[in-house]
């Protein structure tokens, strides 16, 4: 399982905290 795949999953079951569009600021993109 991806990481992506991962972060759905945890988002699904309400378990990960997303912040505003605005704010998803990556500091090392891939």
């Amino acid at each position: 399982m991806s990481l992506i795949e991962e972060g759905f999953v945890a988002y699904s079951d309400g378990r990960s905290v997303v912040p505003p569009v605005g704010e998803l600021v990556f500091k090392n993109p891939p």
